[in-house]
């Protein structure tokens, strides 16, 4: 797994909790789809800001997987009726609502 991406009401509230509970540190920002910040922090998690509506649907936001054959994986997973998402090919949505964001290595 490459990383995983939850809803916070709090962005900045979330990122004092890990560096002070856990240790962790931003290691990257962006603009989530939404044109706020967005935070990626050492412990593997993304932090994506989310209205109220948005985190009280839940609060996973996606799953991200490093693979050698980006292909070959959404080949195998459009298999099973997964459902591309228009923000890229690479993401897809399983027919239980998971996200995922396939990603080649690099």
């Amino acid at each position: 797994m490459d990383h995983a991406a939850i809803n916070v009401r709090d962005l900045d509230w979330n990122i004092r909790f890990f560096k002070d509970v856990f240790g962790y540190t931003v290691t990257k920002e962006g603009t989530a789809d939404n044109g706020r910040r967005q935070v990626w922090i050492s412990g593997g998690l993304q932090l994506v800001p989310a209205d109220e509506a948005a985190a009280e649907g839940g609060i996973m936001n996606h799953i991200a997987f490093t693979v050698s054959d980006v292909d070959a994986v959404l080949g195998r997973a459009d298999k099973y009726g997964v459902k591309h998402l228009e923000k890229g090919y690479n993401w897809i949505v399983l027919p239980t609502g998971l996200v995922i964001e396939v990603l080649g290595q690099e």
